[in-house]
């Protein structure tokens, strides 16, 4: 069987993980599963996933104090209580289901919405 590369910076027991999970987790981030058969394979390329995740955020200053959270898919901050995703850059708001844009010119989250409309009423 294949054997399953440990990360030591990821600590998420990806083999508690059902195989439809981790095929999901892999190919709604951007990589392929479809080729893999055996689970820890796919565990392997879970992991991989995950790292690549995690080496996008680092490189994202709009990211820092965000962590992996594997559930969501997203990046998420204790202390802001945001999401965020490294696709778009966008900011997510559990409370309010709410997407922000990061403004580091004014240090400030600007909604989504309010930046189309702004843009629309411009045009």
């Amino acid at each position: 069987g294949a054997e399953v590369v440990v990360d030591e910076e990821d600590t998420t027991d990806y083999s508690a993980w059902p195989i439809g999970e981790l095929r999901r987790f892999v190919e709604e981030n951007g990589d392929s599963a479809g080729d893999v058969v055996e689970k820890p394979d796919l565990i392997n390329r879970a992991r991989k996933t995950a790292r690549r995740l995690h080496l996008e955020a680092q490189r994202d200053p709009a990211a820092s104090g965000y962590v992996y959270h594997p559930q969501s898919g997203y990046y998420f901050n204790n202390e802001s209580g945001l999401y965020f995703d490294i696709f778009t850059s966008g900011f997510f708001n559990p409370e309010n289901s709410k997407w922000y844009s990061y403004d580091s010119g004014n240090n400030t989250y600007v909604e989504w919405e309010a930046e189309k409309s702004n843009t629309m009423k411009k045009a």
